[in-house]
């Protein structure tokens, strides 16, 4: 499994859609952010440009291009005629294994990517001022906060890269796969709307705000976020493996 996970990862850097996703999500984010610049006249500070960036209209990209990651290598072995050779020589459960640690390692790294390169791009292609001195880099509660909310949503990424790619061993196709994140994400807002879920149970989880530590200290926040990603993870894990089994049964 250790070798089947090497070559799943190595094919997901060496794979151009990656980057694609990354410059994407940067893109996206800094168009977003372009608004909170221009309305400080090209002096905003850069934490003015990060609340640009997670509060504008990019976060449907975002669902989008963090499944390209690596939720994609399901569909692309369907596609090419692979799987079936090698699922049955390594088992099913260590593929399935192989293809969700990959994708979920994706998505997390194509949503944290794009963060920081539309962030720091921001900073150094506009000119920002700092309030007198550096210290979004060099330190301070923003930054810390900054680093804190990236992490953080990133794992909300790699859910959905997750999601993705048990969505395409149902149907896999690219389109699908790109899309029904999205719509599983809102039908999870609109259920949470409609049944008051606890917050730990809501995408709110990873979302990190500024001045308020609603879970005592963020750190536990990113904790659980993590945790909560891999549990749900593990439960598609088993949707993904019984809808593989299917599929090379009916094959």
């Amino acid at each position: 499994m250790i070798r089947m996970l090497t070559v799943d990862l190595e094919k997901m850097f060496g794979n151009y859609r990656f980057y694609v996703g990354v410059v994407g999500i940067a893109l996206g984010n800094c168009l977003s952010a372009f608004e909170a610049v221009t309305n400080g006249g090209g002096r905003a500070g850069l934490e003015d440009v990060f609340l640009g960036v997670m509060g504008g209209s990019s976060f449907l990209l975002i669902l989008m291009l963090c499944v390209i990651g690596g939720g994609f290598s399901f569909c692309e072995e369907q596609k090419n005629g692979n799987i079936r050779l090698t699922a049955l020589r390594a088992g099913v459960k260590p593929y399935v294994v192989s293809k969700v640690i990959s994708a979920f390692a994706g998505g997390y790294l194509v949503t944290l990517l794009g963060f920081l390169l539309s962030v720091f791009g921001m900073a150094l292609l506009i000119r920002c001022e700092y309030h007198g001195e550096v210290r979004s880099f060099a330190g301070g509660e923003q930054t810390v906060w900054m680093v804190e909310y990236m992490v953080c949503i990133s794992f909300l990424g790699a859910l959905m890269s997750v999601v993705g790619l048990a969505v395409t061993t149902v149907l896999p196709n690219f389109f699908v796969g790109m899309a029904m994140p999205i719509l599983i994400y809102y039908l999870w807002l609109s259920l949470d709307a409609w049944f008051a879920f606890p917050q730990f149970l809501t995408p709110r989880c990873y979302f990190v705000y500024e001045n308020t530590l609603q879970w005592g200290s963020r750190v536990w926040q990113l904790l659980y976020a993590f945790l909560f990603t891999c549990v749900l993870s593990w439960l598609l894990y088993g949707f993904c493996c019984r809808t593989i089994q299917r599929r090379l049964e009916n094959d």
